[in-house]
């Protein structure tokens, strides 16, 4: 069984929305867009922390290391996917237009 997946969060109540989507589907299209756009949040306040005027000790950027790695994980498994689909797409584009020039 994989792991539930975040989707956003419920306008009406405030809370978390989380699901098991079959690969491939709405849900897994919605929490890719969910990730990528945590992602993109997460990435803009590091990089606000690390271009700041002030050092940082090395506690403080460890403080980083597991959700950077965190993710990094998640990303490159929506890329993955991706690539996956593209291929299986030029795959079945070069099949069609095989069958269509006969």
């Amino acid at each position: 069984m994989t792991q539930p997946r975040f989707l956003g969060v419920d306008a009406e109540t405030g809370k978390r929305v989380y699901a098991v989507p079959e690969p491939g589907g709405h849900l897994d299209h919605l929490a890719d867009v969910a990730a990528l756009e945590a992602a993109t949040a997460f990435l803009a306040v590091v990089g606000t922390v690390l271009d700041g005027e002030e050092e940082l000790s090395e506690a403080e950027l460890a403080v980083f290391l597991r959700p950077a790695i965190a993710t990094l994980t998640e990303v490159m498994g929506i890329a993955v996917k991706l690539v996956d689909q593209g291929s299986a797409m030029r795959d079945l584009g070069r099949r069609l237009r095989a069958n269509l020039l006969g």
